[in-house]
């Protein structure tokens, strides 16, 4: 198979990429727990402390790493050229491992100067990564949807920051002119469609085809993913004025440009699919599935859409429920570790194997995953959203419990699917197994 696009092998950069991925395994974990022994934080009002740690122990510490993960060794692979800095992701790991802790037990105790103090750390960190990743894609002039995209994606990041460290000085030291639950409609539509939404669908245009087997995919014009970006940062690009101004008509049109924006991402990946559809396997399945939901929830939110933006009590509370399980606990579970089935054998075999090609026949990548866990993997994610959606909106705390353990039990088969490369990952490879798989 040809290695041309398989993730780096610099140590200094894979190490800390792995700890964003460990941090956020520990988070969802963390969060299933939480679930089981407080059913409530979803059932009741979502405007509360809990409610708030939870969303943004999902955020940050679940999505939002497993995302710099990616950017971390998918961003010299979008802009085809080597990362502007190695040295620091390792400081924004630890910004962000102490930020979060400080934030999410800020913000379950409310007590907003222990999550403002967590807050500058955490934006500390997203500077680091911003810097990083446009420096990155500065070296080279890559106009490719996918590279675009998380690009776009970043600075929307910085716009979310800037949101939330606003709205933290605003609970310290009062005098708001915008109130809290404008702003909080703001700083969640730029988290969720600005930087999770365009980094996961800029991330697919280029993971999609290694999902399917295509190493050496090579993006040609991509007009759906183009539509979809142009479509989407419009839409965004409006959201501010057309909130402030509290247009009813501008509003709808903002909402209208933003679910075709991700429609013309989901659009591009379906095709990708469906022009290798005999090569669809249980992770290309997961991931697509993911972009699907993102689309119909993208939709559906656009009937609140204007209720939302213009600050009404009740619409965010509404949202709010959506929000939390039907968008964070669905779609980007669905393609985080329907990814994740692939890339992380695809690092290891890069990191462990790579440097052996030339010497000795290696084994193939698939070799360090087990495809036949992918089918529960599915499955039990598919009913944990299912019953994580019921409890939410119809206030039932057993169908949250029940959530909650499906999503474990599909965490389970992930961390099977992806066993065999852990363990190399941990215990690397030797000349004498070298050797071994060389014998005749």
């Amino acid at each position: 198979m040809s290695n041309r696009n398989l993730p780096p092998t610099e140590p200094r950069l894979v190490l800390p990429a792995m700890g964003f991925a460990a941090l956020g395994m520990f988070s969802l974990g963390l969060a299933c727990v939480v679930l089981l022994v407080r059913p409530d934080v979803l059932t009741g009002d979502p405007i509360r402390g809990p409610v708030l740690a939870l969303t943004h122990l999902i955020t940050l510490g679940w999505i939002g790493p497993m995302l710099f993960t990616g950017a971390y060794l998918l961003a010299p692979v979008l802009a085809e050229t080597s990362l502007w800095s190695v040295k620091t992701p390792a400081w924004h790991l630890a910004f962000h491992v102490s930020g979060l802790a400080l934030l999410i037990g800020g913000l379950w105790a409310v007590n907003y100067q222990l999550a403002g103090a967590g807050a500058i750390l955490l934006c500390a960190g997203l500077a680091l990564i911003i810097v990083n990743v446009q420096m990155t894609g500065n070296k080279r002039s890559l106009w490719t949807a996918s590279n675009i995209a998380f690009q776009s994606s970043m600075f929307w990041l910085a716009v979310t920051g800037s949101i939330a460290l606003y709205m933290l000085r605003n609970r310290a030291v009062g005098g708001a002119p915008v109130s809290s639950e404008t702003l909080i409609a703001l700083h969640a539509h730029y988290a969720l469609f600005g930087f999770l939404t365009q980094a996961l669908l800029g991330a697919s245009l280029r993971m999609t085809p290694r999902l399917l087997g295509q190493e050496d995919f090579v993006e040609g014009h991509q007009k759906f993913a183009w539509a979809g970006w142009t479509f989407l940062n419009v839409g965004l690009l409006l959201l501010l004025p057309s909130t402030l101004a509290g247009s009813f008509p501008a509003l709808l049109i903002t909402g209208i440009c933003i679910a075709l924006g991700v429609a013309g991402f989901a659009a591009e990946v379906v095709h990708m699919l469906w022009r290798a559809r005999r090569s669809i396997n249980w992770g290309s399945l997961t991931h697509a599935t993911g972009v699907l939901l993102l689309l119909g929830i993208a939709i559906g939110v656009l009937s609140r859409f204007p209720q939302v933006t213009l600050g009404k009590s009740e619409g965010i509370r509404a949202w709010m429920q959506l929000y939390i399980s039907l968008v964070l606990l669905g779609p980007f579970v669905f393609v985080v570790l329907g990814s994740g089935e692939r890339l992380v054998p695809l690092i290891v075999w890069k990191l462990r194997y790579g440097p052996w090609a030339t010497h000795a026949e290696v084994p193939p990548p698939a070799t360090l995953g087990r495809e036949a866990a992918g089918g529960p993997v599915y499955f039990a994610l598919l009913l944990a959203w299912i019953y994580l959606a019921m409890g939410q909106i119809q206030a039932l705390p057993d169908a949250v419990r029940v959530g909650a353990i499906l999503l474990l039990i599909a965490f389970a088969w992930f961390f099977g699917s992806i066993g065999p490369a852990l363990v190399r990952f941990l215990l690397g490879v030797t000349p004498r197994e070298l050797g071994k798989l060389n014998s005749p």
